[in-house]
Order: C-alpha cells, then sequence, then structure tokens
C-alpha cells in the first residue's frame, strides 16, 4: 500500500519554514493557484502536525525494533570504609578499592512478541503517512475551494458594477429627455430607485469580496486582513458523463482513508497474536564479567564472570490472557465494520461529487443559452424605447432579466470548478498532486 508522500524536501520545509505571506510570494503580481498552494503548504498547521506524527511513529518503529537488540552496561565502582579488616596478615576488608563490570542481556524472542510489537508500530507509521497525505489532500481542496469562491465573488461584483454602470447611464438618458419633453417626471422617479437598488446590490458584492478574500487568506495561514490579489484561472466545463462505477472502485483503491482502514485490520490481526504472547513462554540470555583491581578476602582471584539462559513458561495467571485476547478481537472486529463505514462513505462521496458536477455542467450550458437570450431581450428593449414603442418598465425587467441571467452563469461557472475539485479529491485524482512534485515515497 504504498502511496503518494511529499518528497522529503518537501516535508522538511514544511517543518521549519517561517510562514509566508502572499506579498513575500507573489510581489505585486496577481497571485496563481500554485502559489496558493504552495503558501498553504508552508504555513498549514494541520500539514504541520501530521508531519510531526509521522516523525513521531517513524521513531516508535525504531524503538520496537531496538528491544530485539542486545543490550551493554559497564559499570565502575570505588569505595572507601573503614576499619581494615585483617586475618593472617591477609587483608579480608579493605579500606577502599576499586571494581569494574560488564553486563550484556540478550532477549530472545521465543514467542515471537518483540516481532509482534514491531509490526504494530510499522502499521501506525503508514497509518500516520497516509493521514498526512490525506491532510494534503483536504487542504488542496480547501484552497481550491476558497480561491474559487473569491473569483465567483470577484465575478459577482463585475455583474453588479455593470447592471450599476448601465442603470446610472440609463438614468442619465431619462433626464435629458426629460428635460426637454419627451418622458414624464415618472421615469426619471423610476430609474432613480432602479439605481439606487442596484447600489446596494453592488455594496453588498463589494464586502462579498472582502469576505471571500479574509477567508482565504484564512486557508492559506496569513493576515486575514491582507489585501490579497489572485490571477483568474481557465474553467474548461465537460458535460462527459462520469463512469460512477469506475470512479468508486478508483477511489476505493487510492483513497488514503481507505487504506487506513485495511491497515487498521492488519494491526488489529498483528494485535491479536501480540495479546496471546503473554501466555507464552519467554526466555533471555544474561551474562557478566567483573574485574576488582585489588583482590581481597581468602581469593587471589581479581576477575570473575557469570552467564544465565533464563526460560520462563506462564502457568495460569487467572484469566487475564483470555480476556484481553477478547478485547482484542472486539478491536478487530471493529476495525473490519471500520473499513465498510469508510468504504460506504467514500462511495457516496463520489457519486454526490459527480452528480453535482454533472448537474452543474448542465446549468453552465443553459445559463449560457440564457445569457445570450437575456442580452438580445435587453437590447431589443433599449432599441424599443429610443424608437418610442416600448415604456420604460419594459427596459428595466429586461435589464434585471440581464444582469439576473449573468449572475446565473457567473455561479453555474464556478459550481461546476468546486464540484469538479470536490470530485477530484474524492477518486484521490488531484492534478495539483502532480504539479506540487508530489511523489510516491513507500516505507
Amino acid at each position: 500500500m504504498k502511496k503518494s508522500i511529499l518528497i522529503l524536501a518537501l516535508l522538511f520545509a514544511i517543518a521549519i519554514a517561517v510562514p509566508l505571506s502572499a506579498a513575500e510570494t507573489a510581489g505585486d503580481d496577481p497571485l496563481t493557484l500554485e502559489q496558493a498552494l504552495e503558501i498553504a503548504f508552508q504555513n498549514s498547521p494541520q500539514i504541520k502536525l501530521a508531519y510531526d506524527q509521522v516523525e513521531k511513529s517513524r521513531g516508535g518503529v525504531r524503538e520496537a525494533r531496538a528491544n530485539l537488540l542486545p543490550k551493554f552496561d559497564t559499570e565502575i565502582t570505588h569505595t572507601r570504609q573503614g576499619p581494615t579488616v585483617s586475618f593472617g596478615g591477609q587483608s579480608i576488608v579493605r579500606d577502599h578499592d576499586t571494581s569494574a563490570s560488564a553486563s550484556v542481556f540478550v532477549p530472545v524472542d521465543v514467542s515471537k512478541q518483540f516481532a509482534h510489537v514491531t509490526g504494530i508500530s510499522k502499521y501506525q507509521y503508514e497509518t500516520d503517512r497516509l493521514g498526512l497525505l490525506a491532510a494534503q489532500q483536504q487542504l488542496i481542496l480547501d484552497v481550491k475551494t476558497a480561491y474559487l469562491d473569491v473569483l465567483r465573488a470577484r465575478g459577482g461584483l463585475e455583474v453588479a458594477q455593470a447592471a450599476y454602470d448601465a442603470a446610472q447611464a440609463r438614468l442619465k438618458n431619462t433626464q435629458i429627455k426629460f428635460e426637454v419633453g419627451d418622458v414624464a417626471k415618472f421615469d426619471v422617479t423610476r430609474d432613480s430607485v432602479e439605481v439606487a437598488n442596484l447600489e446596494q446590490g453592488l455594496l453588498a458584492a463589494k464586502n462579498g469580496v472582502r469576505t471571500a478574500t479574509s477567508a482565504f487568506n484564512r486557508v492559506l495561514g496569513i493576515d486575514v486582513s491582507a489585501p490579497t490579489h489572485i490571477a483568474d484561472i481557465d474553467i474548461p466545463v465537460s458535460d462527459s458523463p462520469v463512469e460512477m462505477e469506475e470512479s468508486i472502485v478508483r477511489a476505493l483503491e487510492n483513497r488514503p482513508e481507505i487504506q487506513q482502514a485495511h491497515i487498521g485490520i492488519q494491526a488489529g490481526e498483528k494485535n491479536v497474536k501480540l495479546t496471546r504472547t503473554e501466555i507464552r513462554p519467554s526466555a533471555d540470555i544474561t551474562g557478566a564479567y567483573n574485574y576488582a583491581y585489588r583482590a581481597s578476602g581468602f581469593s587471589s582471584q581479581k576477575d570473575s564472570w557469570v552467564a544465565f539462559l533464563t526460560f520462563r513458561v506462564p502457568i495460569w495467571d487467572g484469566g487475564v490472557t483470555k480476556a484481553k485476547v477478547d478485547q482484542a478481537h472486539a478491536d478487530l472486529q471493529a476495525a473490519k465494520d471500520g473499513l465498510m463505514e469508510a468504504e460506504l462513505g467514500v462511495a457516496l462521496e463520489v457519486r454526490v461529487a459527480a452528480l453535482d458536477m454533472q448537474e452543474s455542467a448542465e446549468r453552465v450550458d443553459t445559463a449560457k443559452q440564457n445569457l445570450a437570450l437575456a442580452e438580445e431581450a435587453a437590447r431589443l428593449a433599449n432599441v424599443r424605447r429610443d424608437a418610442g414603442v416600448s415604456i420604460l418598465v419594459e427596459v428595466i425587467d429586461a435589464e434585471s432579466a440581464l444582469t439576473e441571467a449573468r449572475f446565473n452563469y457567473v455561479n453555474a461557472r464556478y459550481d461546476y470548478a468546486v464540484a469538479r475539485a470536490q470530485y477530484e479529491k474524492a477518486v484521490a485524482a488531484q492534478p495539483e498532486m502532480e504539479t506540487m512534485q508530489l511523489v510516491g515515497a513507500g516505507s
């Protein structure tokens, strides 16, 4: 189950980088999506925490492996005491003495206990590594969604500004006609009301851009009040139907959450085996060597050694191990149930995202057609009014319909872009993972 993870250089940069701002990365140029992702990855506390957890579990693997290695100890002791004890001219207890000892402890993994512990630690590392990958995928989706929300708000502002400018121009034209007696005072008043109403919408649209920009800055991990400017992006819309079953299969193969669930089952099976070792034999070898600077007592020997082979066989623990094994089996079953739940959740996520993408693609097409009709209707309404064959209300209605059509087209395009981003995340096929130089780095 070796899947994509950040290259080591990027991980190192994430761990130590000083948080970047949009201005530091892009200068005076508009911020691109790639630059936004770079800033978010370097500033995101979620990514840093996930990376820290990976490093911790990597250390856990090394610790588990170290339990199988021999342990060495040395000790030097210098003692002073009194009075000196002698017998027949031979010192039995000296007033001072120096001795040294060395010992070795070698575990013998007869029941595979240490091997199981090492295996579980490896599974934990894989789980945390996949957790880092999942955090990366979610951050990419969050950045793209926030980026698109800013562009959506900016598009809405352009529509509101165009409607306001058109209403103002119409008001000036109406005032000129009123002064020469071509229209009634009602027309001037009605146009003035329309301009005031559209000004309210324009103010709301401007605030929407500021709000979306602040939310975008928050996702990047920079000052929410920073005047961030982003570049436009192309939104190619595809109306090709999504192969639903193929997409679900792909998601179940590639999503880190599913892989984590599979590893959870493997870890549960390993834990059952580990728990059973508590009632199985264990063994170790211990050896020691001692050296005294001066012989004492009745012996002339200055050194000695000893070695032990210890073999333990548990007889009866009162049923504690059986109870622990039952608990381990329950945890294993929970892991299997968790996999089923994760698969159902991912399948639903893929299906919803695919349906949303298809529906929004259809709305883009109909909104584009409706926009063309609304533009023609507004043009004809203005021509008719200039020719004196229609009333002001007809023009205002046509202009309002045109503004609504423009809003619908803007929203449909960005709804599609967001739905596509959600679909790509759902099937673990985000192209940004490649552009950010993410590579396979299995353990």
